[in-house]
């Protein structure tokens, strides 16, 4: 009697293959989204050890798909900002053997939108690939909120003393990435709105304010608050108790009443 030991084969990227379930597959911008690749031979046998037989080269990559990819780039008139594009397309994987004939596929977008997933062993692409992955925005953060210039240019003139103001702010996650977060009269998302003058920094004045949706855009807010005081500021905003970009406005004196007009003349008129 001998005793014959069968090896496997060449490892096969047609039968090797994700043994996770990948419908529906969605993670936030950041994180990382792990897969499970099972490797096969080129006679269907599972590898259940370190291939040792036979070299194995593994890639894993993302690839951002613009054609599925919602970017959000309007929100109702034209108020809301563009996604920042300067986020990478395509992204590279890492993978991790697990020593029994599996590998531990990892990769973390940052961009958000659609994505199609591919795995190559050998620089050949395993059956099943692509793989749909969606990207979710990370949550808040302040810092990298920007505010409407365009919107904001033209209703300059219209800051006046005693009117109410509206500045027109892009929410946005770490990343950059438009972000639609719940506003509603429970939300206290907004925690303080503060006016530091220009000419005296020690001179800041705190305001009660409201934010509010402004449409279906995901993170386009209208943060509004109403001002007294003439003169130009710098604004001091938090969100969630981080501050916003700061941004510079001038406070005008607010025109006279008809009423008071009228007095003047008359008073004009006795003298």
């Amino acid at each position: 009697d001998y005793d014959i030991i069968v090896k496997h084969g060449e490892i096969s990227p047609l039968y090797s293959k994700i043994i996770d379930n990948v419908d529906n597959l969605s993670q936030m911008a950041g994180l990382i989204t792990k897969l499970k690749l099972q490797l096969y031979d080129i006679m269907k046998n599972e590898y259940k050890t370190e291939p040792d037989n036979f070299p194995v080269s593994i890639k894993f990559i993302a690839k951002w798909v613009e054609s599925q990819s919602i970017e959000h780039n309007k929100c109702g008139d034209d108020q809301g900002v563009p996604n920042d594009d300067t986020l990478d397309k395509i992204y590279a994987g890492n993978a991790k053997s697990n020593a029994d004939g599996t590998y531990e596929l990892t990769i973390s977008p940052l961009k958000i939108g659609e994505y199609e997933l591919f795995i190559y062993i050998n620089e050949q692409k395993i059956n099943g690939c692509p793989i749909s992955l969606n990207i979710l925005p990370s949550i808040l953060d302040a810092s990298k909120c920007v505010y409407n210039e365009r919107i904001f240019l033209s209703i300059s003139n219209n800051l006046v003393a005693g009117n109410n103001f509206e500045l027109y702010y892009q929410c946005r996650d770490t990343y950059g990435n438009n972000i639609k977060t719940l506003i509603n009269n429970n939300n206290d998302i907004l925690k303080e709105i503060h006016l530091i003058s220009n000419e005296n920094t020690n001179n800041e004045i705190k305001f009660e304010g409201s934010i509010v949706d402004y449409s279906s855009q995901p993170g386009c807010y209208i943060i509004q608050f109403n001002s007294n005081k003439t003169g130009k500021y710098k604004t001091k905003i938090l969100l969630n108790n981080s501050l916003i970009p700061s941004i510079e406005i001038t406070v005008k004196p607010s025109l006279p009443s008809l009423q008071e007009s009228y007095v003047e003349i008359i008073d004009r008129e006795n003298k």
